[in-house]
């Protein structure tokens, strides 16, 4: 029963350690001693930028761990009922998403438009880009948000609010502050809520 879940936790570390040798060690060209790299810290000749996603969600999803899908799936009717059902790690979805409030998350179509944004820009100023939408990240907000949108999904979703946190935790700094400076990017949708009703909406009609 494990051994999937450790062959993806496997494939995600050796794709992490892969972008860091790529993304880090190479892009800023440290010094051999220090980065386990042979040839000298001037000899690299590809410019590498980062951009950097935190959670994402959207149309498109297929993994059903993430909480945001779990309940969108959920409010549009694609899955019956949640409970039992469990996210990423085998953690109750509520626990899960209690890890992930105060982390922000990126709307599957801005992460797509940050991508364009950068891919099409004449220079890239900065080697590191971090990508969200911005959206409120308290995990009871979002909730409601979701009820909003669909209270005849209450029951589906089963998840009380007061299980969720509603404080979230201090401002890390992760924005997408620098996206916005250097090309004037700005996410597609105003808020959490106006998103998570265009996901639900797209659902209906798409199985993922």
């Amino acid at each position: 029963r494990l051994s999937q879940p450790i062959d993806s936790i496997g494939i995600r570390f050796s794709a992490g350690i892969a972008v860091e040798l790529l993304a880090f060690d190479y892009s800023i060209a440290m010094p051999a001693s220090t980065s386990g790299l042979s040839g000298s810290a001037d000899e690299h000749t590809l410019d590498v930028v980062v951009l950097r996603y935190p959670i994402q969600w959207g149309p498109g999803y297929t993994a059903m761990g993430n909480p945001f899908s779990l309940v969108a799936h959920a409010a549009a009717g694609r899955i019956d009922s949640l409970q039992g059902r469990t996210g990423y790690l085998g953690l109750p979805i509520h626990d899960f998403w209690n890890l992930m409030s105060g982390s922000q998350s990126s709307y599957v179509k801005d992460s797509a438009s940050a991508i364009v944004t950068t891919m099409l820009a004449d220079s890239l100023p900065h080697p590191v880009y971090n990508v969200c939408s911005g959206f409120d990240d308290i995990a009871r907000n979002q909730l409601e948000a979701v009820y909003r949108i669909a209270p005849d999904a209450r029951d589906r979703i089963g998840i009380d609010p007061e299980q969720l946190d509603g404080e979230g935790i201090p401002d890390n700094g992760f924005n997408a502050n620098r996206l916005k400076a250097d090309f004037d990017w700005e996410p597609a949708h105003a808020s959490f809520e106006a998103a998570f009703e265009e996901y639900i909406a797209w659902l209906r009609e798409h199985p993922f």
